[in-house]
């Protein structure tokens, strides 16, 4: 039994967690474009590329979540942010052109291991973004943008807490990519 204020179930998932440096400039991009196409910003320190949405999850579960995503062996690579756009939902997002092989590898890795230990999570196809903002005013097609780059060298663990004032994030636990033997 969970003790006096502690949850039994968290909101969880994985993702890739931009450095600082990329944070800033996509901090940078996410302040020009409220100012163009308002809604409601992500807080920088919340920005992030979700890998595996895990949702409500049994706390149980998080010393076997560490252990596979510890297990996931899988090579460090650049990404390469160039395009902003917009879903019908006004939700704002960066993308790449194109997804990088090594970022398709980790996430059929990681999803393999997750349904390997029994652990549900959205299984719908991965759509490669990061979100800005949400009930922005834009329609056009994705515009190019001047590109951020992320060195990708590892994939953290999240668990969205809610308070007053709104949601945050909290990384529970970081995971190194290294090069496959």
């Amino acid at each position: 039994m969970a003790a006096t204020g502690e949850l039994a179930y968290s909101r969880l998932f994985f993702a890739l967690w931009p450095d600082v440096a990329a944070r800033r400039r996509i901090s940078a991009l996410a302040e020009e474009f409220h100012r163009r196409y308002g809604g409601r910003r992500v807080a920088a320190p919340s920005l992030h590329i979700t890998l595996a949405f895990l949702g409500s999850t049994l706390n149980s579960h998080l010393p076997t979540l560490r252990a596979l995503a510890s297990e996931i062996d899988a090579a460090p690579f650049d990404l390469t942010l160039g395009l902003a756009g917009a879903w019908n939902k006004g939700v704002f997002w960066l993308a790449s052109r194109e997804t990088p092989a090594e970022l398709t590898h980790l996430v059929a890795l990681l999803r393999r291991q997750l349904r390997g230990a029994g652990i549900r999570f959205a299984d719908h196809s991965f759509a490669l973004h990061l979100t800005l903002m949400r009930n922005a005013k834009y329609a056009d097609a994705p515009m190019p943008i001047e590109p951020v780059e992320l060195k990708v060298k590892g994939f953290v663990l999240v668990r969205t807490v809610f308070a007053v004032g709104g949601a945050r994030h909290e990384v529970l636990a970081r995971f190194p990519l290294r090069r496959p033997l």
